[in-house]
């Protein structure tokens, strides 16, 4: 073993931890971030697309779901460029 190849990997089954939390209560969502967000947008596993939010430099942003889906995508770009997908059910 080379002391000098150092390698960092993350162990399956961990995740790298995001600046932000998605809460759903009923048909609503809150996405609460701890950087400023860019630009927020969702859209159903149809391929509806539900909000699609620019220019938003906030760090709360929350909306209700009008259309009668379970499941949903959610893609959010940070100020700093990060992008970030997840899916979430209601």
């Amino acid at each position: 073993m080379n002391p000098l190849n150092l390698q960092a990997a993350v162990p399956v089954g961990d995740s790298i931890a995001k600046p932000f939390r998605i809460l759903t209560h009923g048909r609503q969502i809150t996405i609460r971030s701890q950087q400023p967000m860019h630009s927020i947008m969702v859209w159903t596993a149809r391929g509806h697309r539900v909000v699609e939010q620019k220019d938003l430099n906030a760090q709360d942003f929350n909306f209700t779901v009008t259309v009668n889906e379970k499941i949903f995508f959610v893609m959010i770009r940070m100020k700093n460029g990060q992008t970030y997908s997840e899916k979430i059910g209601i």
